[in-house]
């Protein structure tokens, strides 16, 4: 696995409250270790995905964000805060492989800022979870239409599990 100079990389506005005070809280953390650079806003780039261990994913227009995906092909692990939607949960376990935080609240700020300090400071939980982001990546990509042909049955990329959540909405109906 690639070294990651990055504990948390922030995808995402930082005009809510708590995201502010979360940040600032976590970069305090980090100055008095002397790692103030191992903490990236959005200015950074996307290419920040790739060299954090964690990334703070929140949701998007949907209940659910591109960045959950665009974090897990990096090898980031996935970050969110309260109840989160993940994309596809009904077919993805995607508690095997991230790490969810209390809702965003004033109170929640040192918690939340100990869970990820936690985390990143074990590298053989980090692994483990990078790992199991793995086993995911078939189910979040299109295979092609070659691949499709030959499949025999129902091919379970992101068609395959979208078109099983139609199915499954419509007979909710």
């Amino acid at each position: 696995a690639e070294a990651k100079d990055v504990d948390l990389f922030f995808e995402g506005s930082r005009e809510a409250d708590f995201r502010a005070m979360f940040y600032d809280r976590y970069k305090e953390l980090l100055g008095s270790r002397n790692r103030s650079e191992s903490l990236r806003w959005p200015s950074a780039g996307q290419h920040m995905f790739g060299r954090s261990t964690t990334c703070y994913v929140i949701a998007g227009w949907a209940e659910w964000s591109g960045r959950d995906v665009e974090a897990v092909f990096a090898g980031c692990i996935p970050v969110s805060f309260g109840r989160k939607q993940w994309f596809l949960s009904r077919f993805i376990n995607w508690q095997m492989f991230t790490l969810d935080l209390p809702e965003e609240s004033r109170a929640s700020v040192d918690e939340s800022v100990a869970q990820i300090e936690k985390l990143v400071s074990d590298p053989e939980r980090v692994r483990r979870m990078r790992e199991r982001m793995h086993y995911v990546w078939p189910f979040l990509t299109m295979a092609s239409s070659q691949t499709r042909a030959a499949a025999d049955g129902i091919l379970l990329d992101t068609m395959g599990l979208f078109y099983a959540e139609l199915a499954n909405w419509l007979f909710d109906k």
